[in-house]
């Protein structure tokens, strides 16, 4: 339970004069304070995902988050096209009693690094402000876009332009797209991890920009840390691929793949 106190006037007994101007603003206040406890801002983890926290099941493939390489307002998920501007959507859900107001949804790519992304450390990126160029495997922000108020129970659905400056290239990459809803009401976070707060999103995505005879290189990373397993078993097949594309598995450690 969070506690509250708000201090007012510039005496301890302000006069009658200040009084007036105070009792609006502290009412104004008090009351955005009280819709923001009211309101759930989430987006889904996985299609079952209802905004409780912790969510249950993958959390790496937001139905909620998807590409489009053009802006049509379309809602299925196209592979990111490299070389042109492409556009990034997020639906954000209100599961509260009141009104969520002054929404921002933040956009960011980000490279995996073998760990799950952790709040707020890898969501802080290299370019404040946006803008610019990828100069290296981390996070960057692509935009944010604004809803001036969600209602009870309503679905707002954004968009922002991703310059084709801020696409990473393939080599050094294993990219996902984070999503970063506020303010953060709703339940306490259990963690530091997307799948313990309900206003965190991640979508692991795929980059293509392959002209006719290219060699395309897609790093990937298997495993974690925190694996009990000392083997695994890895499957890799071609879906959706043309039937002249070429698939070559090339282990960079292969004194780890034989272990």
């Amino acid at each position: 339970m969070a506690a509250y106190c708000i201090e007012f006037g510039t005496e301890f007994i302000p006069p009658h004069a200040e009084m007036l101007n105070i009792v609006p603003d502290v009412g104004a206040a008090l009351t955005e304070l009280r819709l923001a406890q009211c309101s759930d801002l989430y987006i889904r983890d996985n299609a079952a995902d209802s905004g409780v926290v912790p969510s249950a099941g993958p959390f790496w493939d937001s139905p909620h988050i998807w590409v489009r390489n053009a802006e049509d307002g379309l809602a299925v998920h196209q592979d990111t096209d490299r070389g042109h501007d492409n556009f990034l959507y997020a639906r954000v859900r209100n599961r509260g009693l009141a009104e969520a107001r002054h929404v921002r949804v933040r956009f960011l790519i980000a490279s995996f690094a073998a760990t799950e992304f952790r709040y707020p450390l890898d969501f802080i990126p290299r370019n404040p402000g946006g803008g610019g160029a990828i100069a290296g495997p981390g996070t960057y922000l692509v935009g944010d876009a604004a809803i001036p108020a969600v209602a009870p129970g309503a679905v707002q659905t954004v968009h922002v332009r991703w310059p084709a400056a801020l696409i990473p290239p393939a080599a050094d990459w294993h990219p996902c797209l984070l999503i970063e809803i506020s303010p953060e009401d709703g339940p306490p976070t259990t963690g530091v991890h997307v799948w313990q707060h309900n206003n965190l999103g991640q979508k692991n995505i795929t980059i293509v920009g392959v002209a006719a005879g290219d060699v395309v290189v897609l790093p990937f990373r298997v495993g974690s840390k925190f694996a009990v397993r000392k083997k695994a078993d890895l499957s890799v097949e071609k879906v959706g691929v043309p039937r002249g594309v070429e698939l070559h598995l090339d282990p960079c450690d292969a004194a780890v793949l034989k272990a």
